[in-house]
């Protein structure tokens, strides 16, 4: 199995879908049971409607997101996990760019579309020693 390329086709759904501010299309990445540790919350978001709360409040601040480096570690034949650095631009009229690192855990689901099972994003530390 090509996680490499089953991961890169994953997360550009993932990143067109926050891009455009698409909140059905980034929903439809998560798994029902996801839990989430989103990068501008204290909470632990669980399942998709974790998920919605705090995307509405995110998408209010039209974000753009690139990535800056990823690597994908296959657990099993359905499961994988991808991890890496991402930036965001938030136009909230600040143009604030902010850098976070990023875990996601993705499972073929029994209607076989990869879904995320838990997300984890933060803020980088000032130092990376």
């Amino acid at each position: 199995m090509d996680f490499l390329k089953i991961g890169s086709e994953n997360f550009s759904k993932w990143v067109k879908a926050v891009k455009e501010a698409d909140i059905e299309g980034v929903l439809h990445l998560y798994s029902n049971e996801a839990t989430f540790l989103p990068t501008f919350s204290s909470d632990l978001k669980r399942g998709k409607s974790g998920a919605r709360r705090y995307f509405e409040h995110f998408f209010s601040n039209a974000p753009a997101c690139d990535i800056v480096q990823d690597v994908i570690q296959p657990l099993t034949e359905k499961v994988y996990l991808q991890s890496g650095f991402y930036d965001f631009v938030l136009k909230d009229g600040s143009e604030a760019s902010i850098n976070a690192r990023f875990t996601f855990v993705w499972k073929k689901e029994d209607d076989g579309i990869w879904r995320i099972i838990h997300h984890h994003s933060s803020t980088l530390p000032s130092s990376r020693n």
